[in-house]
């Protein structure tokens, strides 16, 4: 037997692992639609220039940038100086000229043609089957024993039932206004 409010702690706890796992899983656009801008010195970039350093004050600069982005990336921050450019893909388009049907070149963001899928938990509920005792002043849940199993079904086999709702979530204003600016940027580039 365990006390109630230990059983609801758990259930709780739970939930809110499940919900930071989805958060979690809901930051990784920036990794999915998002790539390092070109102006973003790895730490690779970095060594192979600390190889060629040609005076002490050069190598004491690299090594002060290197240890920079070894703390950045051990707290899993980006730095102001980070730029992120959108992953993109080309696409001919065709268009009618004068001299008659042509295609042209449209630089697409992935973000602009892939829908943004989020999801968070919105409710869940929980129904169980318990046994309830009072011990010490204090409510003591169990599952309970189901006559006519043997043992070991009775230790395996409880009858419970769990519903979780998962909900898409709406995208963040900051989201919502970088897409808009994407797909603005992509209008321009057809024609009509």
């Amino acid at each position: 037997m365990i006390t109630f409010e230990n059983l609801i702690t758990a259930f709780h706890e739970a939930v809110l692992s499940a919900n930071d796992t989805l958060k979690q899983k809901n930051a990784f656009i920036l990794d999915e639609f998002f790539e390092q801008g070109d102006d973003v010195l790895t730490i690779k970039d970095n060594l192979q220039k600390l190889k060629r350093a040609n005076s002490k004050k050069e190598m004491n600069k690299l090594i002060e940038d290197l240890n920079e982005q070894v703390d950045q990336e051990a707290i899993g921050k980006f730095n102001s100086s980070s730029k992120l450019k959108p992953k993109m893909v080309t696409i001919q388009y065709p268009r009618e000229t004068e001299n008659g049907h042509t295609t042209h070149d449209v630089h697409v963001p992935l973000i602009s043609l892939v829908p943004v899928n989020q999801t968070g938990i919105e409710e869940v509920n929980i129904t169980s089957v318990l046994e309830l005792a009072l011990k010490n002043d204090e409510l003591m849940v169990s599952f309970p024993k189901r006559n006519g199993a043997s043992r070991n079904q009775q230790e395996d086999r409880h009858l419970s039932k769990i519903e979780i709702k998962l909900i898409p979530t709406t995208e963040s204003d900051g989201l919502k206004k970088i897409i808009e600016g994407y797909d603005k940027v992509l209008r321009a580039q057809i024609p009509g």
